[in-house]
């Protein structure tokens, strides 16, 4: 099983939204209490990622090239 969440932005399209996706019998209601979903874990400081192409001959130029050869 597949599953999605949908954000509506009121209360009424929320309705709206329900009602037209209950027509459907493949589709599955769960009521979910917002306190309790989960948040992402965090994976990494993107910070960490500062160093990464140090001591490297690299420069940007040299990075379009090699992904746009042709172009030159």
């Amino acid at each position: 099983m597949h599953k999605i969440v949908v954000t509506a932005n009121n209360k009424r399209n929320e309705r709206f939204l329900v009602s037209l996706l209950k027509k459907f019998d493949f589709i599955r209601f769960e009521k979910i209490d917002e306190k309790k979903i989960p948040t992402p874990k965090k994976i990494g400081d993107w910070s960490d990622l500062f160093g990464l192409w140090r001591d490297k001959d690299i420069t940007l130029e040299k990075i379009r090239e090699r992904a746009w050869p042709k172009r030159r």
